[in-house]
């Protein structure tokens, strides 16, 4: 009998490896310039920005509930207000304008409830 055909013989083991990924979200091509181009926007401009449209919401909502065509106003007014997270996002994703654009009013801060 030749080696490994009857019993007694050699066995063959198969052994396979399983390599998990963690899904991120897909990276922009802008690369590290327009890092830099969406950081300079973030902390010279869009801070100042949204934080007196975030105390001009505060003051408005009240009065939305007086009058509601008010909330026409606090709903820019809090996108105005969230645009720092969008600019983060993109600056993290390094993504150019172009790829930045149709994210505009989409990206929005996770929530409690989106986390769970």
């Amino acid at each position: 009998m030749a080696a490994g055909a009857g019993m007694g013989g050699v066995t063959e083991t198969h052994t396979t490896t399983t390599t998990t990924t963690t899904s991120s979200p897909p990276r922009g091509s802008g690369g590290v310039l327009w890092l830099i181009i969406w950081l300079v926007l973030l902390i010279l401009v869009l801070m100042f920005v949204s934080g007196f449209t975030a105390w001009l919401y505060i003051v408005i909502i009240p009065f939305s509930t007086c009058f509601p065509p008010l909330a026409y106003v606090t709903d820019f007014l809090l996108l105005v207000t969230q645009l720092p997270y969008y600019c983060a996002y993109n600056m993290m994703q390094q993504n150019t304008l172009a790829q930045a654009m149709p994210l505009f009013g989409n990206a929005k801060p996770p929530t409690v409830h989106s986390l769970a």
